[in-house]
């Protein structure tokens, strides 16, 4: 029998693996909010501004600035 711990924890397969999922995210979402945090708008050299909205577990970023800007955080959330 498989025993599953986390954090020395004692959990179920579901608590476990949903654990690991919950960190993935974690992990990528604030990896796509480092990049665009540090994106700057190419026709201005200034900062872009960006805004996150969490909802039902959800988030959401609002990237301000020039089309160009815009076409470069496309680039880095993977939109063409």
């Amino acid at each position: 029998m498989l025993e599953f711990k986390r954090n020395g924890r004692k959990m179920s397969s579901q608590q476990f693996f949903d654990g690991i999922k919950k960190d993935m995210l974690a992990n990528a979402e604030g990896e796509v909010e480092r990049r665009l945090r540090t994106l700057r708008d190419p026709e201005t050299g200034q900062p872009v501004k960006v805004t996150k909205q969490v909802r039902n577990g959800k988030a959401t970023w609002n990237v301000e600035g020039s089309p160009k800007a815009i076409a470069e955080a496309k680039k880095i959330m993977g939109i063409s």
